[in-house]
């Protein structure tokens, strides 16, 4: 981890530094970093809140797909459907759509 990241998780409490990997994640994903994206997304899903974990699956899932591993998307939306709550399983069940969606032109 350069210094950078780690001054903000030094000036960050403890319970929010799954939010900084989870955006470090997406940045990494979105410039083709694919080992940095996996690293950071793991320490977000370990570090943050049970609660939570649904939503970080779903981001799991978009960063697998771009990354060109659809059955590890696959397999991370359909956790993240199983893990929502009752009041969000709308939108884990519209992000498993999106997921169809995607592989349909493969």
């Amino acid at each position: 981890m350069n210094f950078v990241i780690q001054d903000m998780l030094k000036f960050n409490p403890r319970e929010f530094h799954w939010k900084v990997h989870i955006e470090l994640a997406q940045v990494y994903d979105r410039i083709g970093e694919d080992q940095q994206a996996n690293e950071h997304l793991e320490k977000a899903i370990l570090d943050c809140p049970e609660s939570s974990k649904w939503k970080l699956w779903l981001i799991a899932s978009r960063i697998m797909q771009n990354q060109g591993y659809m059955d590890e998307a696959r397999m991370c939306v359909e956790r993240g459907c199983i893990e929502a709550p009752i009041k969000q399983q709308s939108v884990a069940l519209l992000e498993y759509s999106k997921y169809f969606e995607m592989i349909k032109d493969d």
